[in-house]
């Protein structure tokens, strides 16, 4: 059958389909290019709010552009930010101040206990002052763990640890240094803020000391995704049930509440503050061998 079109037909046809094509995408195009800028402050405004929420010491103000709606969003977060740093600075100011109320007559108090008698009385009260003492400065610690001024910087945490390691040799303390045979040869990077990374580890050491026997094991390794610090004792461990509840303030076992172990119930918190303010994530798990082991993941750089 012969067709009714003619060769210069068809070919007219098919150039305007391809017309409409071409036509259809450029208005692609084109709207693709016109929904990426006009939703383009909208989606500042999201990483400012989500910067905000894991380092406000850090997160600079958003500029107030776009539609109306999205400029009063940004207004609105800006002044946010300026409250809630004005309240860091205000609670900062008044940590200073309870720590100098606090601190200045329980240190008279401690120096008049040496004339108490009997001894058996003055051990009793020095023993009281000591641990008053030593919850003054944990729940200040504890506060001062919520937010920090230091800097990130690019930091090895292969170097990182062999320092830590070679403090605690110095003073004889039993510390091992383990690294993952996958690690790269060389330095393993990420970005971190390194004293308050440093508190957040020597609290887990301090934390396997007093409860996981005496010794800990200091070991870094890495995946895809994160450089992980792994702080591992040989201790008795923690119960399923208690894992994440000890990593809350002034949370304690049963067998961390007396005199002879010490302990707040804040070290494991001050520690989690502390790898969030690196960007990491502390977690706690029982070893299949026995003990406990605390890792603090982080993003590699």
């Amino acid at each position: 059958m012969t067709s009714p079109y003619s060769v210069d037909d068809r070919f007219v046809v098919w150039m305007q389909r391809l017309v409409v094509l071409l036509d259809g995408l450029v208005i692609l195009v084109f709207t693709y290019l016109f929904l990426k800028r006009a939703t383009k402050p909208m989606v500042e405004l999201v990483d400012a709010v989500e910067a905000f929420g894991m380092h406000p010491e850090t997160a600079e103000p958003i500029a107030e552009r776009g539609v109306r709606e999205i400029r009063s969003a940004a207004a609105a977060f800006n002044r946010m930010r300026e409250r809630i740093l004005g309240n860091f600075a205000e609670r900062d100011r008044m940590i200073g101040a309870m720590a100098h109320d606090l601190r200045t007559p329980l240190t008279k108090l401690q120096l008049r206990l040496d004339r108490v008698e009997p001894a058996s009385l003055r051990e009793k009260l020095v023993s009281t002052v000591s641990g008053m003492t030593a919850i003054i400065s944990q729940g200040l610690a504890f506060a001062r763990s919520l937010n920090t001024n230091e800097a990130f910087v690019r930091l090895d945490l292969r170097s990182f640890l062999e320092s830590i390691g070679a403090d605690y040799a110095d003073v004889g303390s039993s510390v091992a240094l383990e690294f993952d045979e996958k690690l790269p040869a060389g330095p393993v990077i990420v970005n971190a803020r390194p004293l308050s990374l440093r508190r957040a580890v020597d609290n887990l050491i301090a934390n396997a000391h007093r409860y996981g026997g005496g010794a800990a094991l200091l070991r870094l390794s890495m995946d895809d995704k994160n450089c992980t610090i792994e702080v591992a004792d040989s201790g008795p461990g923690i119960p399923e049930a208690a894992l994440e509840k000890v990593l809350e303030p002034y949370y304690r076992l049963e067998n961390s509440r007396n005199r002879h172990s010490g302990g707040t119930g804040l070290g494991l918190s001050i520690a989690r503050n502390m790898a969030l303010l690196n960007n990491g994530r502390l977690t706690l798990a029982n070893r299949p061998e026995g003990g406990l082991s605390a890792r603090i993941a982080m993003p590699r750089s």
